[in-house]
């Protein structure tokens, strides 16, 4: 059965949490940014969350710390996204803004975003930054897709330094720094997962200098590949968990441990048919998943999905499963992306109304299966 469900706010709000491989925490872990977008603008909101499991009922809407003039599509188009992340150690946020990449220091009463990097002409931004634990720099990428060039910078935080870490011909995505030693950077070899064998790379100062592949996506069928994306380093050791979707076509698909050391495989953690997006508690006790479709029913990948999201938290030790919420996913921002808490007794996630005429969003959380 699932646990009880608190929502922090309703749909009428539609906010969502940040991605998964981001932080939406403050350093003390008493609050946190979730994004709320409306037709012609986009604001972030500070909540408090040290009070949920004494008045989860009455947990404050929370202040505005900044807001962004970006209107919305009115067709059938994607929404605008945009995805905080802030530093471990220190209380500032970084998020990439179209072409902009803004700074913002949450200690400071009013917030003043401040603009860290603008993308040159015929550059186009990602949309996800990456802040090391300390927030001394930020890792982002960006693209000039006519020339094939695709990049990732590191900007210096302080004295506006850029950078260039990676340069290649293919589309590189997904920068984040492990929380555990930031001097391992991970990115990715974006696209359709079926066609690309070296999806997670990772790159560090002694051990690969240059960067290299980290994940070998062959199967234990010959010939076959292992679908995989959505990876996440770990705060406890310098490693990742990463998932082999569904629609590989082979297996064992589910959640995988990845260690960035070439001598030192891939290990599968949990399988599951269903796997979507990962996440680890910063001890490393406790993970999560959520599904794209109904954990409880026959099928793989999106086959028989229904619209359905289920979170399921995950013992590493085991590999057994616990559902913890069942819910509805759509177009991004309205994936679930679990995520815990900083001290690992909650998961936050996103929840669809399910209303394809009026989507709206809201950030769910329920309490960590122990």
């Amino acid at each position: 059965m699932p646990q009880t469900l608190f929502c922090l706010g309703g749909y009428e709000l539609n906010r969502y949490q940040t991605y998964p491989h981001s932080n939406g925490f403050t350093v003390d872990g008493r609050e946190m940014v979730i994004v709320q977008m409306m037709p012609d603008h986009t604001s972030l909101w500070m909540l408090p969350i040290d009070r949920l499991d004494i008045q989860p009922q009455t947990i404050s809407p929370g202040r505005r710390i900044a807001s962004f003039d970006l209107p919305q599509p009115v067709s059938d188009k994607p929404p605008i996204t945009v995805w905080p992340d802030i530093a471990l150690h220190k209380n500032v946020l970084t998020l990439a803004v179209q072409d902009t990449v803004w700074l913002l220091d949450l200690t400071e009463s009013p917030v003043r975003p401040q603009i860290l990097y603008v993308a040159p002409k015929g550059w186009k931004l990602t949309d996800l930054t990456s802040l090391k634990p300390d927030g001394s720099a930020v890792c982002f990428g960006v693209r000039a897709e006519e020339a094939g060039i695709y990049q990732g910078l590191e900007v210096d935080t302080a004295t506006g330094h850029v950078t260039t870490v990676i340069q290649t011909n293919w589309y590189v995505n997904h920068f984040h720094y492990c929380p555990h030693d930031p001097d391992w950077l991970g990115y990715c070899h974006e696209g359709p997962t079926e066609q690309i064998p070296d999806r997670m790379h990772a790159m560090h100062p002694t051990h690969l200098p240059k960067g290299q592949c980290i994940f070998d996506q062959q199967s234990d069928e010959p010939g076959k590949l292992l679908c995989v994306g959505h990876e996440r380093w770990c705060y406890h050791e310098a490693a990742a968990i990463t998932i082999a979707y569904g629609v590989s076509p082979a297996g064992p698909r589910g959640l995988y441990h990845i260690n960035p050391h070439a001598d030192q495989p891939a290990r599968l953690i949990s399988e599951g048919d269903r796997d979507w997006h990962c996440n680890v508690t910063r001890d490393g006790k406790h993970m999560v998943v959520d599904t794209t479709g109904p954990s409880d029913e026959p099928g793989s990948g999106w086959h028989n999905a229904k619209g359905v999201s289920d979170v399921l938290h995950v013992n590493p030790q085991t590999g057994y499963r616990t559902l913890l919420a069942r819910t509805r996913h759509r177009m991004q921002p309205w994936h679930p992306h679990p995520t815990f808490s900083p001290d690992g007794r909650w998961v936050f996630f996103n929840d669809y109304n399910g209303n394809d005429d009026n989507p709206r969003g809201r950030v769910g959380c329920v309490p960590v299966a122990q």
